[in-house]
């Protein structure tokens, strides 16, 4: 009996040091994993960061929209161009933002240029501006759209007074 104790005994140690082994294993697995998370968080943020950077930097105003057409980000262009303030931009559509006096209307087309518009600001000046409407897909489902734009305000009127000088 003593024998078979004897062997209880040693089974249990020797499980026991396996048992740590393998803890000791899975403790460093968790921690190289989490310095590895921590090196892709890092390079996220870091494009993160570079991508933001250029948003904020364009001339151009930048709005992504989402499927139901309500602004999820806009760039600082955007609030300079229309007036309004940026945390009043997120969540209105673009109508919201473009139309005469924030109201639900159309930017009002123009017949020259199919790719231009008159926008209004949130002041209910009008602005006449160039733009790009680009839908975004995943999996073949639109999911949104970014919307990009200028004002083109000094170039028609430098065409109007070219136009006038050959009259």
């Amino acid at each position: 009996n003593s024998d078979e104790v004897l062997q209880n005994w040693e089974q249990l140690k020797k499980a026991e040091k396996n048992l740590a082994q393998e803890r000791q294993a899975l403790e460093s697995s968790k921690a190289v994993l989490e310095l590895n998370v921590q090196a892709r968080t890092k390079e996220l943020q870091k494009l993160q960061r570079r991508y933001e950077h250029i948003l904020n930097s364009a001339g151009e105003g930048i709005c992504g929209l989402d499927s139901q057409g309500k602004t999820t980000f806009a760039n600082p262009a955007v609030a300079k161009l229309t007036g309004w303030k940026l945390d009043e931009l997120v969540e209105k559509t673009e109508h919201e933002i473009f139309g005469h006096n924030g109201s639900d209307g159309e930017a009002a087309r123009t017949d020259d240029h199919p790719n231009e518009r008159v926008f209004y600001r949130k002041d209910g000046t009008a602005f006449p501006v160039e733009f790009v409407k680009t839908p975004i897909e995943e999996n073949g489902t639109v999911v949104g759209a970014v919307l990009v734009f200028k004002d083109i305000t000094e170039r028609k009127r430098t065409g109007k007074d070219l136009l006038h000088a050959l009259e």
